[in-house]
């Protein structure tokens, strides 16, 4: 069986973010241990799960090493994309719990009727025409259908919205630590933004090395790690 380069670095590039992200999402969800704070689990899930779209790619670059083939269309859309919006809900609670967003409720309510419309859509479309949602170009990349580029792209603006409101939050304190981490914050989001954006809508998977260097920033600004503290605020 012979083995595509193009796709082999590819499906290197999307692993290596879920793995970051798993490791990086772990690390912050299990200082709950040491905290007792559920935000600190909320907020290791959603960074967890942000790297879904590129779990489908992930998984079928391992089992096209193993068949030559990958997984089907079907089975790719269905990891990578259903009940995605479900982070989002995760992390809009991690979000009031940090920082007490004003209308919760109603802000909660509407993007729990919006998320439920497009998954209902989504599972309707896996079922009579896959597709309206994407056309796998090898096994390891999809061309999104219109549907999906808009779906992940609401999805993006309200996770980048609510991330770059915590980061200004944080940048608003008066405490030089908590400052910092705000902006960490404000770049991880800024960085996340460009790379999954461009991937979006662009569909160039080298962009994931982008999104490695997000969670990198993400983990840094919201744990803060003693050598980082050290270095940036010597002077205090």
């Amino acid at each position: 069986m012979a083995i595509d380069t193009g796709i082999v670095i590819n499906g290197l590039f999307s692993l290596l973010f879920v793995i970051f992200s798993l490791i990086i999402g772990l690390k912050i969800a299990l200082k709950y241990r040491e905290h007792k704070q559920r935000t600190l689990i909320l907020v290791g899930i959603t960074w967890i799960v942000m790297s879904k779209p590129w779990w489908g790619s992930s998984i079928s670059f391992l089992v096209y090493l193993y068949n030559g083939v990958g997984i089907s269309i079907f089975w790719y859309v269905l990891i990578n994309f259903s009940f995605i919006s479900l982070v989002i809900i995760v992390w809009l609670v991690a979000l009031n719990d940090l920082t007490k967003i004003g209308q919760f409720k109603v802000i909660m309510s509407a993007f729990i009727i919006y998320a439920v419309i497009f998954e209902v859509l989504i599972l309707y479309f896996l079922i009579t025409d896959v597709s309206v949602l994407g056309v796998l170009v090898d096994p390891v990349n999809i061309d999104l259908g219109l549907f999906l580029i808009v779906y992940l792209l609401i999805d993006l603006v309200i996770f980048i919205i609510s991330g770059f409101y915590f980061a200004f939050k944080s940048l608003q304190s008066d405490k030089p630590e908590i400052k910092l981490k705000g902006r960490f914050l404000l770049l991880a989001f800024l960085i996340y933004l460009i790379g999954a954006a461009l991937e979006t809508v662009l569909s160039v998977p080298p962009f994931r090395l982008i999104l490695v260097l997000s969670a990198i920033m993400f983990y840094i600004g919201f744990m803060m790690p003693e050598m980082v503290k050290k270095r940036f605020l010597k002077e205090q």
